[in-house]
């Protein structure tokens, strides 16, 4: 009987060192794929019916942020140009764009280098998001005023953001990594100076799965 319950106890020990390390073991295996080039397990430890709407829901947020930061809540009646118009518009198109790109088709293209048309709207919002001074605010939004479409206006600014997005350094900082619960592991890094993480969490007791990307 004690030899049962020894046994037992070992197991559990065992387990829970297993449970405890394995997020770990996860990085370390993302770690060699990527110096490998080999993204296939990183695409598919994505969590997508979890990762969209996390993803949309702090792009909104910041269209809105951003929006009202600038001023143009104030501008915009004035022009002619409802907000919530302007609003919905981006969120419309934010929705398009994750949808569109976030997929493990797309992103196994996208990591292959194949710029699909699925990945150019989200890759320029990440853009505009990483560097904000790529983008001219001021004539984007003259050329919405002017045509009142703002797949125009976006269109006119590509080339600029292309040309300028080779002098982009992506290149992510030192990471900290740790756990925010039971189930939820982290991992912290910056790129440009500003603070990205990325949460994972647990799926059948030591597998993990990417189901959020916290901007800032």
């Amino acid at each position: 009987m004690k030899t049962l319950l020894k046994f037992v106890a070992a197991f559990l020990v065992v387990l829970l060192v297993v449970m405890f390390v394995s997020p770990y073991y996860q990085l370390y295996r993302f770690k060699n794929a990527y110096e490998q080039n080999d993204y296939a397990l990183i695409i598919a430890s994505i969590d997508y019916e979890t990762f969209r709407p996390n993803l949309k829901q702090q792009l909104h947020t910041k269209i809105a942020t951003t929006i009202s930061q600038q001023g143009l809540a104030l501008f915009l009646p004035m022009l002619g140009v409802p907000q919530k118009e302007l609003e919905n518009f981006a969120i419309r198109f934010v929705d398009g764009a994750v949808d569109k790109a976030i997929t493990p088709d797309n992103l196994t293209k996208l990591a292959q280098g194949d710029i699909t048309k699925d990945s150019e709207p989200l890759l320029l919002g990440l853009i505009f998001w990483l560097g904000g001074d790529l983008v001219d605010v001021g004539a984007l939004m003259q050329d919405y005023l002017a045509t009142g479409d703002m797949h125009h206006a976006i269109a006119r600014q590509e080339t600029l953001i292309k040309q300028n997005a080779k002098h982009l350094n992506i290149k992510p900082a030192a990471f900290d990594v740790g756990y925010c619960g039971m189930n939820c592991f982290f991992v912290k890094t910056a790129i440009k100076n500003q603070p990205i993480t990325i949460k994972m969490s647990r799926h059948q007791w030591v597998m993990w799965q990417i189901d959020e990307v916290v901007l800032p």
